[in-house]
Formats: C-alpha cells, structure tokens, sequence
C-alpha cells in the first residue's frame, strides 16, 4: 500500500495556483527531494501531508485513509515537518529535545539519557551539548538540534523544508545518513536547492510553473 496518494490535488494561495490537478503515489521507503524557483509554493505543497495547508481540490490520502478523516493530532504525531527555521521551546537543549514528550498528543515516553547523547551525536554535537543554553546555540546548531528533537519522536514520515540551509557542507553532504542512523522513518521528503542532497533522494520532484515534475536522478 502507498504511503501517500494525491488525487487530482489543486493548490491556490492567494487565488494564485500553486499546483494544478496532480495525481502521485509516494511509497515506503522513499526519500523525494523537491527542488524549484523561489516563490514556487514548494513549502506550501509540504504543508499539505499533514494538513496545515489543506488543498483547494482534490484528496490526499494517508496509508489508504483521507487525511481529513484522521485526527490533527495523531496525523501530526505520524508526519512530522520541520520548518527551515526551527523554533526551540526550552532553556536548555535537553529540555528542549524533552520538550515534546510533555505534550499530551505525543504518547511515548521520554528517550533515555543514552538516546538523547546519540541523537546529539549523530547530528555532529557533543553530548554536553544537553546542558547548553538554547539562546547562545547558532543557527546551524538549532537546526541539528530541530531535526534530532524530530527524531526523538520516531515518527513514520519526516519533512524538511531546506534542512542544511544553515549546515556547513560537511553535514550537509552526510545529513541523510545521519537522519538515518538514528531513525529510519518510512518516508522522507525534504525541499532544497542543495543538488548533493538532492542526488542523494530515490526521487528528485521540481515543482514549477504549477506543476510537479519527476526528474532524473
């Protein structure tokens, strides 16, 4: 069974079409890159696998069940989207990474101290990392603390939106490895510009002039 299905979807912003009548089945075990021109609505058109943008027509459809059928808050336990620029909820970067775990939505409970210095570790951040100060981290360290707080969380699908904007090219080159490494999620899709990252996807998607075209990879 797909993991996603998008049937005839439509997508507007302003009563300017971002995407017109797109049909696509997206499978597990995928990572899609989507690349495009700025001001393309590619952020938009990840919003709508977990319904913070809803489409305009059309239906999207998760593991065979419509979207709109489910509860905002188990879709959003399931399919996580990381934003390019995270925002961190605690004083410190351990509280910040057990943040979620507090909230009644997510029902795990908490990583251990072994999970949390690994899921540091993996993103190139020591573990004594756990007591630094969230306000003094830099832009690139909250967003490896962003993605390893998603990763913590386990979830089945894993979105990104510019995910190594703020890397130095060593990680960037390596980030999906070491999202790998600490989680495997059934389906990841992320946007970006960065073609290392992009060759690195099953599958590379441009989204331009309203539609959704399949590249070569």
């Amino acid at each position: 069974m797909a993991i996603f299905q998008l049937e005839s979807v439509s997508i507007k912003i302003q009563n300017q079409p971002v995407l017109e009548k797109t049909d696509l089945t997206i499978s597990r075990d995928n990572i899609i890159g989507i690349s495009g021109p700025s001001g393309a609505g590619k952020t938009t058109f990840l919003k709508i696998f977990n319904r913070l943008w809803e489409p305009t027509t059309g239906e999207v459809l998760f593991e065979g069940k419509p979207l709109t059928s489910l509860e905002h808050t188990q879709l959003r336990r399931e399919v996580i989207l990381l934003f390019q620029e995270p925002l961190l909820f605690g004083p410190l970067v351990r509280d910040d990474l057990l943040y979620p775990f507090s909230l009644p939505r997510f029902k795990q409970a908490p990583p251990g101290e072994k999970s949390l210095q690994k899921t540091l570790q993996a993103m190139s951040l020591p573990s004594s990392y756990l007591e630094k100060n969230s306000s003094e981290l830099s832009g690139g360290e909250k967003q490896r603390v962003a993605i390893a707080r998603s990763l913590l969380l386990k979830p089945k699908v894993l979105l990104l939106d510019e995910p190594t904007s703020a890397l130095d090219q060593d990680l960037s080159d390596s980030l999906l490895d070491c999202i790998l490494h600490v989680h495997n999620p059934q389906l990841i899709i992320f946007i970006s510009h960065d073609q290392k990252l992009l060759a690195g996807a099953n599958s590379h998607f441009r989204l331009e002039n309203h539609k959704l075209k399949k590249m070569e990879v």
